[in-house]
């Protein structure tokens, strides 16, 4: 038997980790405890089936290259990274702009006609940070195409997200916060196939805030969409530890769980508030 299944030495192992513990090589048995404690947190909550999720930092992953494995009972969708990151032990950085991508979850997102992103990853001086991108490229499509974003902007120090359709200037939330460090980033939206009359919300660290604001027109047709970006970095500075996905708009109480959850497993030394 591999070595990594013996290491797993809690009573009960999550198959979806063991699994994700193997191709990555982990052989730390914190890490690999702190893994499965996560996704058996996750089916706690009732949510495992539903997601997908990304752990980054250099001992909770394979720490080099340009995947990132996924591991979640949603199904294996594992993410390109643009160009060749720092794996350091906080999470993965970039020396200028980068991507984490997988197309393959738009079409799962289109379909559930929903989706949450969660993202944790430390404030810079500048640059921008976008998260839970769904672009669109169908021949209906105007203006910059996307569909749907959560922003975190570093230099503003302030979250939203956007129902965009050629114009942008329509958005759910605004979250400020004056720290730095890392935080956790959260968002939500419903309602994909009517954007007209979708709900959604972001959420910062332990706040959450659903109004809708902005003068824009919400986009009156349901853009094909084909691309779907984890998140994506403008600058340097920031430090990637954990993102995820799931095909449900999360209530504010899920995404708290979530955040407990991950603090007390995965984000052990980060700090977060």
């Amino acid at each position: 038997m591999p070595l990594f299944r013996r290491q797993v030495i809690k009573p009960t192992a999550d198959l979806g980790a063991v699994g994700y513990i193997g191709i990555n090589n982990i052989t730390n048995v914190s890490e690999q405890n702190a893994i499965n404690d996560f996704a058996l947190g996750l089916k706690t909550l009732g949510l495992y089936s539903t997601s997908v999720f990304y752990p980054l930092r250099s001992s909770q992953s394979i720490a080099s290259g340009t995947t990132a494995y996924s591991c979640g009972g949603l199904g294996t969708y594992n993410a390109t990274i643009s160009t060749t990151p720092t794996w350091g032990s906080n999470g993965i950085s970039f020396s200028g702009g980068g991507t984490l991508r997988n197309d393959l979850l738009a079409t799962v997102i289109r379909s559930a006609n929903a989706y949450s992103t969660i993202l944790i990853c430390s404030n810079a001086a500048t640059g921008t940070v976008n998260f839970g991108v769904l672009k669109g490229g169908g021949s209906n499509q105007t203006g910059d195409n996307y569909t749907a974003f959560a922003r975190q902007y570093n230099f503003l120090q302030q979250t939203q997200i956007y129902l965009t359709g050629g114009d942008n200037s329509r958005s759910f939330g605004s979250l400020t916060f004056n720290s730095s460090g890392f935080q956790f980033f959260g968002s939500t939206r419903n309602g994909l196939s009517a954007p007209s009359t979708n709900t959604g919300s972001v959420i910062l660290n332990g706040t959450t805030n659903s109004s809708l604001s902005g003068t824009g027109n919400l986009p009156s047709t349901n853009p094909f969409s084909e691309n779907f970006y984890l998140f994506g970095a403008s600058g340097t500075g920031n430090e990637f530890s954990f993102v995820m996905i799931t095909t449900s708009a999360l209530s504010s109480a899920d995404m708290q769980s979530v955040r407990s959850l991950y603090i007390a497993t995965l984000g052990i030394g980060l700090g977060l508030p």
